[in-house]
């Protein structure tokens, strides 16, 4: 409680499927919590890019809210099957299925 991950992004989630009756999505790789300042120069990829808020890119350090704004994308990348890119869409356009996730979605990216 109180932590603030900074680095979530879909390599850092591990599904528990242990007991299998009851799967849980896991947060794994914490080291990089402590080096959160320094966030701008360790991204690796564009696409890596995309699970960070506009104002961490730009040197602002990472909070619960860029944490929230991380799984937003990620569930976005889930959702749509391409990485999300901020400022370019306030709609998902998902399948009928999966639009009571939509609301959820853009609310953690802001929109």
């Amino acid at each position: 409680q109180g932590v603030v991950h900074g680095n979530l992004k879909p390599s850092n989630l591990v599904l528990n499927s242990y007991p299998s009756t009851n799967p849980k999505v896991k947060i794994v790789d914490f080291g990089f919590s402590s080096l959160a300042n320094q966030i701008t120069g360790n991204l690796k990829s564009v696409e890596e890019r995309s699970y960070y808020q506009p104002e961490i890119l730009q040197g602002t350090r990472p909070t619960h809210q860029s944490d929230i704004y991380s799984i937003g994308a990620i569930a976005y990348r889930m959702l749509r099957g391409i990485p999300y890119e901020s400022g370019k869409s306030s709609r998902l356009n998902l399948k009928p299925e999966a639009k009571k996730m939509e609301g959820i979605v853009l609310k953690a990216l802001g929109l």
